[in-house]
């Protein structure tokens, strides 16, 4: 696997490149600087046209796939593993001064995203060892639980305090904010394919299933916690999510409004909305 650097033109910014065996990678907001996460070694490109220069980050393992940038902070979010044992640490770690803040414990592979205003982090994991219920509803406040306890499997964290909200005792295999940070949508496997389900102030709801295309299975699902960094499935006005989706041994594209029926627009085997300069809706392509 190789990684280059392009202009906005789509050309090679530099010569240089890193080859290596797999890579996950997380921009700094406005564009300055890369976190690169390299097999299970993490690095720092303070001028991404320079791929000779890299600062070390540690070596964290590779319990996760890309690191979260905190906009409008010099913050990233990691998993550090725990002497190579299932259980990790989720650290918030300053890029600059190295300083970290320890936001408690996940187990497994865990896959994350930031909210929009940088306040929350939905974070899925192996979850807690005990047994639950199949779903939690998702609270309005932070739970008063300790911050060193996990409480499920898919959970909003409290950036600032580490305050965990349980949203669903099911790992998750895509997860994205609304656009205003209103709601989450996530994707979870079911025995007939997956399931949507949409958490927000109301609590946790499914919205549909669906069989994934094998185009947006394999290309997209298998990265998914590198895709989610820019929003995509969601409409931009929050009220709809689009989807690829296998009905009848046909794939299609799929429009679904969080109060109605899905709608088929299209085939096709991927589909994601753009918005507009002006926030408008344009189609899904």
């Amino acid at each position: 696997t190789s990684l280059d650097i392009l202009t906005p033109e789509g050309e090679l910014a530099t010569d240089a490149t890193i080859d290596t065996g797999n890579f996950y990678l997380a921009w700094e907001p406005g564009g300055d600087d890369l976190v690169v996460h390299l097999d299970d070694e993490l690095f720092l490109l303070r001028d991404p046209r320079d791929l000779e220069t890299r600062e070390s980050l540690g070596a964290p393992g590779q319990s996760f796939l890309a690191p979260v940038w905190i906009p409008e902070t010099r913050h990233i979010v990691i998993v550090d593993d725990v002497d190579g044992s299932d259980e990790g640490r989720l650290i918030r770690l300053d890029v600059d001064d190295r300083s970290a803040q320890d936001l408690g414990p996940v187990r497994g592979g865990v896959g994350m995203t930031v909210s929009p205003d940088a306040t929350r982090l939905f974070v899925t994991h192996g979850g807690p060892d005990s047994e639950r219920g199949n779903e939690i509803e998702i609270s309005n406040g932070s739970v008063s639980r300790p911050v060193q306890e996990t409480l499920a499997a898919s959970e909003v964290i409290v950036l600032e305090t580490g305050d965990r909200t349980a949203v669903s005792d099911e790992p998750s295999i895509w997860a994205e904010w609304a656009p205003d940070g209103s709601a989450l949508a996530l994707l979870q496997p079911v025995s007939q394919g997956a399931r949507w389900l949409i958490a927000d102030e109301r609590g946790l709801r499914e919205l549909g299933t669906m069989q994934a295309t094998p185009t947006f299975l394999r290309n997209y699902l298998f990265f998914s916690w590198q895709y989610v960094e820019s929003p995509r499935i969601w409409a931009p006005d929050a009220d709809a999510i689009v989807y690829a989706a296998v009905e009848a041994g046909v794939p299609g594209i799929y429009v679904h409004p969080l109060n109605g029926e899905r709608v088929r627009v299209s085939d096709g085997d991927v589909a994601f909305f753009s918005p507009r300069p002006d926030g408008a809706t344009v189609p899904p392509a």
